[in-house]
């Protein structure tokens, strides 16, 4: 719980530790993860350590781009 601000910061700073990502948890359900991608994401976006665009594909396909079936 925090700021945007104060939570962007503590992922920063564990960025910077090393850490590559997080697990977001809910508080409530659909609010948190709402709350999170509207206010978090576009500190985060702003400081450039969250995507702004993705790469067109599935996650699938990009597993294992040798054999669609997959």
């Amino acid at each position: 719980m925090g700021t945007p601000e104060g939570i962007a910061d503590q992922l920063e700073r564990w960025q910077d530790a090393g850490i590559d990502g997080v697990n977001v948890m809910y508080q409530t359900t659909p609010g948190s993860f709402r709350t999170f991608i509207e206010h978090v994401i576009p500190v985060l976006q702003k400081r450039g350590l969250a995507q702004r665009e993705y790469a067109p594909g599935t996650l699938r396909s990009a597993c294992s781009p040798a054999d669609p079936r997959v």
